[in-house]
């Protein structure tokens, strides 16, 4: 719902282009926020695929 509002009011304001932007720049700032604040995987072993 954020991304609608956030948006809605970039893209009245300044334009859909500094809109999109503006989202982008949002999900970039919470994507490096949570691997920063999450913490590493316990009891995790990766297995390799197979076809």
């Amino acid at each position: 719902m954020s991304g609608r509002l956030i948006t809605g009011w970039l893209a009245q304001g300044f334009g859909w282009q500094i809109a999109l932007g503006g989202i982008g720049v949002m999900s970039l700032v919470i994507a490096v926020g949570l691997g920063v604040l999450l913490p590493p995987a316990r009891r995790f072993t990766p297995t390799p695929l197979r076809h």
